[in-house]
């Protein structure tokens, strides 16, 4: 059985455009997939009603492929990415200068 978890970030509200915002990770199969949603809710909306309806925008904006912006990390390959690319930028660096050059 796959595990599935959907994790909700930091939610605030922006008054410019009186929307409550935040990013939602979902967690499946070894890849996190990121969306970023937006809500046009007052700001006395109850936190429990904020976060369930942010959490079904992100559920449907994924499910249509409507996002703009989406960010996909598979965690196994990521470590191995991070070092390969490590290596490479120190193979590139010079070394230190000679003392006395």
């Amino acid at each position: 059985m796959t595990a599935y978890r959907t994790e909700l970030g930091q939610v605030t509200y922006n008054p410019q455009t009186r929307a409550y915002q935040a990013l939602v990770s979902f967690h499946e199969a070894g890849e996190t997939t990121r969306v970023p949603c937006a809500l046009p809710l007052p700001l006395d909306t109850e936190p429990g009603v904020v976060a369930s309806a942010l959490i079904r925008q992100a559920r449907e904006i994924r499910r249509d492929a409507r996002v703009p912006l989406i960010s996909r990390i598979r965690a196994a390959a990521a470590p191995d990415r991070i070092d390969a690319l490590a290596h490479r930028v120190a193979a590139r660096r010079p070394g230190p200068a000679p003392l006395g050059a």
